[in-house]
């Protein structure tokens, strides 16, 4: 016999639709010929509609419930540099028994021709599908014929078994919202905690109420193919449903500033953490509200800590380190083959799929490499732990959560230190991590399933260290030669962005900015020996450095090697200023006088220093005999500065461009 359950969950106060809902493809034509958001010309685009709904469908066996969560925007594109907004992917998650999927998917571009009002339907082969790893993929589409002036639409709906974890709903984005909808609602045997994002400069108002609801059930009895059916009622139930409504006209776009760390952590959202499960016969568990707990949780799991019991790579590492019997070396050994070996498919993650065949293959997220990095760590006898992380456009965990973290590096305890390592990236270096991953700081777990926070920050700063011997020629022409190195995170953004760039290419990019002048002789060297700085050297001629007036000669002493304006402009500052890593710069300038000419005036020597040490500059020059030498050093001491100290870091940046706008004074003998 066959039998199944249905059951119908109707609410009290009524439907789940609500008069601020739209219909799809109902987009006004006074909205399409729109042609500026209120008369303002900087604003690329606006989004008109942003409707999110999530509610609880029983299964038809009604022992489980199917999270579905419905999505409907409308987005009017003002200029060229919104075209992004037609391309569009939803991540989804497929490691379980059934995955993630995106039905009812439908998007229309409305555009105005010849005054009417012409849509392009979004056809099949504008959705395609993007397998991530072993348990993400990512369903993305493209709305068709979007150009400036387009307005863009488009639904769908995701179901999810997954209805114990919800993923965060953002309220603002970074064009202003004319009309915001969100509607949860979640049986009250889940009990989540909220959270909005404390860094957001707009907080929105959430109403929370509790429905009681009614679920009717019915039972259909048969005996298979080809038998007759009935059904009849059988009865009804109680369950209480929490509601989570915002409904917002003229929701502020984020408003960008110079050195943010990602729009994303300073964004209005919810976030959600599930506390508690109660099912009315008693059953229930309570889950981690700490992060001992909740690290202890992630160790404990097959596809984190169970990864790092893996041997298969044994005989592989006693290779790489026979005879080998200082412990650094062999680290260094063991970091640089997962990184050759190893490549990184840019997506992170905390959880492993298979090491052993992503060890095979070459190729994994940043949980398959850098666990596989820790277990052969462990292996060569060195007391590696990993360290759950979170990055820079995941924000910063402030209160305990399972997603708070979404990243893993390895840490290794050497005394009182723990030796930073990231085998992602091929120039990555011990204790240099990547700029996303430096974010305040991340927790490293051992092997009995303790914890204990370790500091993300750079230990040392980042530096440029530069040489200039130059001359000024009687055509007032300066020739020189450069050479600099970088350390640090200094020396792997320059591999990173000048490594694989041919010779012309990097000569283009050092003459970008610094006016009339030719580069010849560039040589590179230690750009793959992550062992030592990077060294660069070039000759130069500059053809506009000197000005002559009155028969006087204008220079400025560190030439090109000077701050062009002050990026801090605002008078207020709303978020933390990230300057990624903490560097020095150092400049030591020397320049020949010109025969005939002597120096009628220097600018003054000056140190200036921002408060509590963030940083400073210390800028001397002095003659020395026929030669000019001007020694500039400026620092910035830490990667994250808060908000208080914007007024010191603009009035620094300000002292320091004025200082080095002066000009040495050469007068005719």
């Amino acid at each position: 016999m066959m039998k199944q359950v249905a059951f119908l969950l109707m609410l009290f106060t009524g439907i789940f639709v609500n008069a601020q809902t739209l219909k799809f493809g109902k987009v006004s034509k006074k909205d399409i010929e729109k042609t500026s958001y209120d008369n303002d010309e900087g604003v690329d685009a606006e989004v008109l509609y942003k409707m999110q709904k999530i509610n609880y469908r029983l299964s038809p066996e009604g022992n489980t419930f199917t999270m579905v969560a419905e999505v409907h925007e409308i987005v009017k594109v003002y200029n060229t540099e919104a075209l992004d907004v037609a391309n569009v992917s939803v991540r989804l998650y497929k490691g379980g028994k059934t995955d993630e999927k995106v039905l009812g998917l439908k998007g229309i571009t409305y555009n105005m021709e010849n005054g009417a009002v012409v849509k392009t339907k979004m056809k099949k082969d504008g959705v395609f599908r993007e397998d991530i790893n072993d348990y993400w993929y990512a369903r993305k589409f493209a709305l068709p014929n979007v150009k400036k002036g387009s307005v863009i639409e488009y639904t769908y709906k995701i179901e999810s078994p997954y209805y114990m974890s919800l993923d965060d709903i953002y309220l603002q984005s970074v064009y202003p919202i004319k009309k915001l909808y969100v509607d949860i609602r979640i049986p009250d045997y889940y009990r989540f905690k909220t959270y909005l994002n404390p860094h957001a400069d707009y907080t929105p108002v959430i109403s929370e109420t509790m429905l009681d609801t009614e679920v009717s059930y019915s039972e259909t009895v048969g005996r298979g193919i080809g038998t007759a059916v009935t059904s009849k009622d059988r009865g009804s139930f109680k369950l209480k449903v929490k509601k989570y409504l915002i409904a917002k006209d003229n929701v502020p776009a984020f408003q960008n500033e110079p050195y943010i760390t990602s729009a994303a952590n300073y964004l209005a959202k919810i976030k959600w953490d599930l506390e508690r499960i109660r099912y009315p016969n008693g059953r229930g568990q309570n889950f981690s509200q700490n992060w001992d707990e909740i690290t202890k949780d992630i160790y404990k799991s097959s596809s984190f800590g169970g990864q790092l019991s893996k041997e298969f790579f044994k005989d592989e590492v006693a290779t790489l380190i026979d005879g080998v019997t200082d412990r650094n070396q062999k680290m260094n050994i063991i970091f640089d083959h997962v990184k050759s070996k190893m490549k990184w498919n840019d997506y992170i993650s905390i959880y492993a799929s298979n090491l052993k065949k992503t060890y095979k293959e070459g190729e994994g997220d940043v949980a398959d490499i850098n666990l596989l990095l820790v277990a052969m760590l462990r292996e060569a006898g060195i007391n590696a732990n990993p360290i759950l992380t979170s990055t820079k456009d995941n924000g910063i965990p402030l209160f305990p959560t399972r997603t708070g973290f979404n990243y893993v590096i390895c840490g290794v305890e050497v005394q009182n230190d723990v030796i930073l390592l990231d085998a992602t990236g091929e120039y990555n270096m011990s204790d240099v991590l990547p700029k996303n991953v430096i974010n305040w700081q991340g927790r490293m777990v051992r092997k009995d399933g303790s914890s204990v926070w370790v500091n993300l920050e750079p230990k040392t700063n980042a530096k440029i260290s530069t040489m200039i011997n130059a001359s000024i020629s009687s055509d007032m022409e300066v020739k020189g030669k450069i050479r600099s190195s970088y350390s640090g995170h200094m020396a792997r953004s320059f591999r990173i962005s000048k490594n694989k760039t041919a010779a012309e290419d990097h000569i283009k990019s050092i003459e970008k900015g610094k006016g009339d002048i030719a580069i010849e002789n560039l040589e590179v060297n230690n750009g793959d020996d992550l062992s030592k700085n990077v060294l660069r050297s070039y000759e130069f001629t500059l053809n506009d450095a000197v000005e002559e007036i009155a028969g006087k000669l204008y220079i400025s002493p560190l030439l090109f090697l000077t701050e062009d304006e002050n990026i801090f402009k605002q008078d207020t500052r709303k978020y933390p200023i990230d300057f990624q890593y903490p560097y020095t710069e150092k400049a030591i300038v020397s320049i020949s006088i010109p025969e005939g000419y002597t120096v009628e005036s220097l600018p003054e020597s000056k140190t200036h220093l921002i408060k509590d040490e963030i940083g400073g500059f210390d800028f001397k020059i002095v003659q020395k005999g026929n030669n000019l030498q001007a020694i500039m050093t400026k620092s910035i001491n830490y990667s994250l500065i808060p908000k208080d100290y914007y007024a010191e870091i603009k009035n620094y940046f300000s002292v320091l461009i004025d200082k080095e706008s002066e000009k040495v004074v050469l007068a005719k003998q």
